[in-house]
């Protein structure tokens, strides 16, 4: 991993479901990119395009930053996810109260030159692999619950009776990512 001394452009990103916002600590501008494969390709390919030491840092926002993780990775960009609430505490520490998606870019990317969090190691295939059997499966199970709630909440038998069908597809899902997962070890 390189030392993120040797650093000479730090890119904060606010990561939203349906858009990024990125800070550029060399021109001190935002820009924005559609959080779409299109989108994020796009900006990951623009970093890869520069001869500069680039370190990107996120927040962790529930997942909608993994697929930019993963592409900044495969472009041998370092980056790393940090806890949200680390940032909120860097950014009262140095008084900035307000919060926008631009603002909060320009707050990551000041966290990532002052902190220098550490480089997140890319995964290997199988990490990776790993890792997305573990998310589907987390999906699985929210569904599934979900399904159990509306089972409850509902009296008309044929409802019910698509709920229960829903609830066993459910089930055999999670049979089958649980097996995906046992061959990964």
């Amino acid at each position: 991993m390189t030392s993120p001394a040797v650093y000479t452009r730090f890119i904060g990103v606010d990561v939203a479901s349906m858009k990024i916002d990125c800070y550029d600590s060399n021109t001190k501008q935002v820009s924005t990119y559609e959080n779409t494969i299109d989108g994020l390709q796009t900006f990951a390919m623009s970093l890869a395009k520069s001869r500069q030491k680039i370190f990107v840092v996120m927040e962790a926002t529930g997942g909608y930053e993994h697929l930019l993780v993963e592409m900044l990775q495969e472009r041998e960009i370092d980056c790393v996810v940090v806890n949200p609430l680390q940032i909120r505490q860097f950014a009262r520490g140095c008084g900035m109260i307000e919060k926008t998606d631009p603002i909060d870019a320009a707050i990551i990317c000041r966290f990532a030159e002052v902190v220098k969090p550490r480089v997140q190691a890319k995964p290997t295939q199988s990490e990776k692999k790993l890792r997305a059997l573990v998310r589907r499966r987390n999906q699985i199970l929210t569904q599934a619950s979900c399904e159990n709630n509306r089972l409850q909440q509902t009296t008309d038998k044929e409802t019910q009776g698509l709920i229960q069908e829903a609830i066993s597809f459910y089930k055999t899902q999670i049979k089958a990512v649980d097996a995906r997962i046992c061959l990964q070890d």
